[in-house]
C-alpha cells in the first residue's frame, strides 16, 4: 500500500496558497486515483482541527460530509494528525479528550513563528511521550525559526518518541545534507526524514544509503503538491524494491501502528 505521510484538508489562509482549498472528500477521491491507499492528514494554516477530526470520524464510519451512509471510503485509510496550535487556549484540552482518535501531531514553526525549542511546545512533545505517538515537524528554509536543528534538539530530549522531519529536514540541498550528517553525528534512532515536495532524488538517495530505507516517508504535501508529482522521485532511486516499498508506505504504516490506535 501506498501511504501519503504528508496531507493537508481544508482551506489556506496564507495569500500564497489563497488559491488552494480541498475539501475532505475531495481529497479522499484525489489520492485514491492517484494509487495512494492511506494518508496521514492534517488542517492548513486555518487549524481546523475539530473540523477535520469531525471528517475523520465520518469518513471512519462509512458516512461522507453531508451524513449520507456509503460516499467515500473504499478502503481508504486516514490517520489524523492535529496542528499543534500553541495561541489556542483549548487546544490542550481537545487533545486530552481526543487522544484516543489521535495518530499524531503535527508542528509547524514557521506558522507559530517560534522554534519548536520554545517552552510553548513543552506541553505537547509530552504529550506525544505520554501517549506514544509521533510528531512531524516542518523543516525549513528559515534557519533562525523552522531550522532541522531545533528538531534534533527536541529529539535528543524525546527519544522515545519518533520525529519525522518534513521536506528531508530542509528544503535545500545543503540542509537535507546537512541533517542527514548530524543524525548520524547524535546517534539520533528515532529521527526519521518525510520526502515531501523534495526534488533531489539524488540526496534521497544519499540519505537511504546513510540511514538506511527504514528512515524515510513518503510524502506529497497535497493539496500544495501532489503524489502523481512526487512518486517518480521515489521511483527514480537505484534502490530494491524491497525498499521502495518500505518508502512509499509500510514506514509510515509501523509509524502510526506502534500506538495500537
Amino acid at each position: 500500500m501506498i501511504v501519503d505521510g504528508h496531507v493537508h484538508v481544508g482551506k489556506w489562509l496564507d495569500q500564497a496558497y489563497s488559491s488552494r482549498s480541498v475539501s475532505f472528500a475531495e481529497m479522499v477521491k484525489e489520492l485514491s486515483g492517484s494509487g495512494v491507499g492511506a494518508a496521514f492528514v492534517f488542517p492548513t494554516d486555518a487549524k481546523d482541527n475539530a473540523g477535520l477530526l469531525s471528517e475523520v470520524v465520518r469518513h471512519g464510519s462509512g458516512k461522507d460530509s453531508m451524513g449520507s451512509d456509503g460516499g467515500l471510503d473504499g478502503g481508504f485509510d486516514v490517520y489524523f494528525f492535529p496542528w499543534v496550535d500553541i495561541d489556542a487556549e483549548e487546544f490542550g484540552d481537545f487533545l486530552e479528550k481526543e487522544k484516543d482518535r489521535v495518530s499524531g501531531l503535527k508542528f509547524h514553526p514557521s506558522y507559530a513563528r517560534k522554534p519548536v525549542t520554545d517552552p510553548a511546545f513543552d506541553p505537547f512533545f509530552a504529550f506525544a511521550r505520554e501517549n506514544n505517538v509521533p510528531v512531524i515537524i516542518h523543516c525549513g528554509r528559515w534557519q533562525e525559526v523552522a531550522g532541522y536543528k531545533f528538531a534534533l534538539d527536541r529529539a535528543e530530549t524525546f527519544r522515545e518518541v519518533p520525529f519525522v522531519l518534513s521536506h528531508l529536514g530542509g528544503d535545500l540541498p545543503g540542509l537535507q545534507l546537512g541533517a542527514f550528517e548530524a543524525v548520524q553525528k547524535k546517534g539520533l534512532d528515532n529521527v526519521l526524514f518525510g520526502t515531501e515536495s523534495i526534488r533531489e532524488y539524488w540526496n534521497l538517495e544519499r540519505g537511504i544509503q546513510e540511514l538506511g530505507a527504514h528512515r524515510f516517508l513518503f510524502g506529497s504535501d497535497f493539496a500544495l503538491g501532489h503524489p502523481n508529482i512526487y512518486r517518480p522521485v521515489v521511483e527514480l532511486l537505484s534502490i530494491s524494491e524491497d525498499e521502495k516499498a518500505l518508502v512509499l508506505g509500510q514506514n509510515a504504516l509501523d509509524l502510526v501502528g506502534r500506538s495500537g490506535k
